[in-house]
Formats: C-alpha cells, sequence, structure tokens
C-alpha cells in the first residue's frame, strides 16, 4: 500500500512539474511571438494556454517587461490583426478580465493602445468592454486620455472624453505647447463642471420639495 501510494506521489509530482513547465514554455514562447508579429504561430498557443490563468511575460527573446500582460503586449505591438486574434480566442466569461488586465507598470490594454496612438486599436477596445478602465492611471498617475494628449490626437481626445474620460491636471499640463487641444480641453472641462453643478442644484430642488 505504501509502495502504491508513493508511486501515485510520484507520478503526481512528475505531471505537476511537467504542467509548469509547460506553462512556462508557453507562456514565453507565446510573447517571442507576438514579438515577432506573427499572428499565424501565435494562434496555435492560444488554443493551448489556460485562458483562465494570468498570462504574463517569463522572459524569453522579446523586448516586453517581465511580467507584462498577454494583451498589453500585442497592444505595444500596435497590431489590431493580432489583438483580435488574441481577445477572439479568450471565452466570454474571461473577456471583461483580460480587456482591463493591468499590467506590470500598471498600464492596461486601453492605455497602450492611446500610447501607441492607433484609434482604431482604441475604439476596438472600448467596443470589448475596456470602457471600464478608461480613467485607470498608471503608476506615473497617466491615464488613456493623458496619452491621447501626449501625441496631440484630437480625435482620439474628443472620442475618448465622450466616452467619460475625466480631464486631469496632467492633461492640461501636457497640452501646454498644443494650443488647439489646450483650448478644446479648457472648454470641456468648464463645460462638464457646469453640467455638474446643474445636477446638483437639480438634485438639490428636487430634496427641498420632497420635504
Amino acid at each position: 500500500m505504501c509502495k502504491n501510494f508513493l508511486k501515485n506521489s510520484i507520478k503526481l509530482f512528475v505531471m505537476a512539474c511537467l504542467f509548469i513547465n509547460f506553462s512556462y514554455f508557453a507562456q514565453s514562447n507565446v510573447f517571442d511571438l507576438i514579438d515577432k508579429g506573427s499572428i499565424s504561430e501565435v494562434k496555435p498557443f492560444l488554443r493551448k494556454i489556460n485562458k483562465n490563468m494570468k498570462i504574463e511575460n517569463n522572459g524569453g527573446d522579446n523586448s516586453f517587461s517581465v511580467g507584462e500582460s498577454l494583451l498589453n503586449a500585442a497592444c505595444y505591438k500596435n497590431d489590431l490583426k493580432l489583438v483580435k486574434a488574441i481577445v477572439e480566442s479568450l471565452p466570454g466569461s474571461s473577456l471583461d478580465k483580460f480587456i482591463n488586465e493591468v499590467g506590470i507598470d500598471g498600464e492596461t490594454p486601453l492605455s497602450c493602445a492611446c500610447y501607441k496612438d492607433n484609434f482604431e486599436l482604441v475604439k476596438y477596445l472600448i467596443g470589448k468592454g475596456a470602457i471600464k478602465s478608461i480613467n485607470l492611471v498608471n503608476i506615473y498617475s497617466q491615464s488613456p486620455l493623458y496619452w491621447a494628449c501626449w501625441n496631440n490626437n484630437l480625435n482620439m481626445v474628443k472620442y475618448l472624453i465622450k466616452k467619460s474620460a475625466y480631464i486631469d491636471q496632467s492633461c492640461l499640463d501636457i497640452a501646454e505647447d498644443k494650443p488647439e487641444l489646450l483650448e478644446f480641453l479648457n472648454i470641456m472641462k468648464d463645460l462638464v463642471g457646469f453640467v455638474r453643478r446643474e445636477k446638483k442644484m437639480t438634485g438639490n430642488l428636487k430634496k427641498e420639495k420632497n420635504r
């Protein structure tokens, strides 16, 4: 009985080691493939990886930081087709988690797309649920809107604000040398402030009437 127990324990240990090694191998290599932009080679790896675990870069011959998330890496490559391939491989139940996943520096897929100035990628991510991370900031307090302002992409800025992106002081600061953008941001900030004040006043009046 002891022999069987020992044999089964060893078997389970070996299987666990194989799984861990495969996971490490698969994750490391999929990041290498993403770095090369090889969509056809990435897809088979995506089918093998356990979609419910946190997929992050464990190293390899790629240019991404160790610990970077899978979707962030694809967004950094600025390749919409590659991002779509990854998103479409995810089960519906995991999509919200991965589309808003925070990477090693606090970046999200949306902030990566804004940093790379890829408007089509930004709209795709928002359409897939990234609106939940529209006001998340990285470890340097930089939001997706900040990166849109940094790139002086007025159309992207307008789109993000329309989707409820918050105009903070860092956005105004980075737009200091961009007159058209700065003017728009100040107008929108004043407008948003006015609307908020109006809503607050309306709410107070309703409370007074109900007393």
